[in-house]
C-alpha cells in the first residue's frame, strides 16, 4: 500500500504520475510520468522517471528523451543518463547533447564511451547556474593554466577555474 503521505506529494507537485515506487517505509521513490509535465521553466517529456527526495521534492529524472532545461540540452533515452536538480528546481546536472560553452569555458558533450573513458562528462552546475565542472571539449587556456583536452575543469561559485589541481584564476572571454 502507497503511504498516503506519498500520494499528497505526488498532488502538490501536480505531476501525471502512472507508475509510482516506493521504498520500504513506503515513501515515494519515483514515478513515470504519463503526459509531459512542466518542471524548473521545461517541460519534462512524457515516460521520464521522476526520483523524490524522503521529503517529496525532485531530486532527479531519467528524460525519456533529450531535452532543453536552463538553457542546455540535457541527454535522454533511458536511465543511462540522469539529469539532477536542487531542491530549488534550478538544474544541477546534465549530459549534454552537443559541446557546449559555458561560462567561456567549452565543455564536452556525453557520449557512453566518453564518460567510459573519461568518467567525467557530466556538466554539474551551481545553483546559480554557473558552471561548477565539466570535462573540457577541446584544448584551450583559461587564466595560468594551459587546459587540455579531456580535462576536469572545476569553477568555484566566484568563478575561479581550477585544473588538475591547478588554481588557474578567473574564467574571462577567449
Amino acid at each position: 500500500m502507497i503511504h498516503i503521505c506519498s500520494l499528497l506529494l505526488i498532488a502538490l507537485a501536480a505531476l501525471p504520475c502512472g507508475k509510482v515506487r516506493v521504498n520500504q517505509q513506503n515513501q515515494l521513490r519515483n514515478c513515470a510520468l504519463e503526459a509531459d509535465v512542466k518542471f524548473a521553466g521545461a517541460v519534462i517529456p512524457k515516460n521520464s522517471i521522476v526520483f523524490f527526495t524522503s521529503d517529496g521534492v525532485v531530486k532527479k529524472t531519467f528524460l525519456a528523451r533529450d531535452t532543453a532545461i536552463a538553457g542546455h540540452v540535457c541527454r535522454g533515452g533511458g536511465d543511462a543518463w540522469e539529469t539532477g536538480f536542487y531542491p530549488s528546481g534550478r538544474l544541477r546536472l546534465c549530459w549534454l547533447v552537443k559541446e557546449e560553452t559555458i561560462d567561456t569555458i567549452p565543455c564536452r558533450r556525453a557520449t557512453i564511451l566518453a564518460d567510459v573513458i573519461g568518467g567525467r562528462v557530466g556538466v554539474w552546475l551551481h545553483e546559480t547556474g554557473r558552471l561548477a565542472h565539466c570535462e573540457a571539449a577541446t584544448s584551450f587556456t583559461v587564466g595560468s593554466c594551459r587546459v587540455k583536452k579531456g580535462d576536469t575543469v572545476n569553477s568555484d561559485a566566484a568563478g575561479n577555474i581550477s585544473v588538475r589541481g591547478l588554481n588557474c584564476g578567473r574564467a574571462t572571454s577567449r
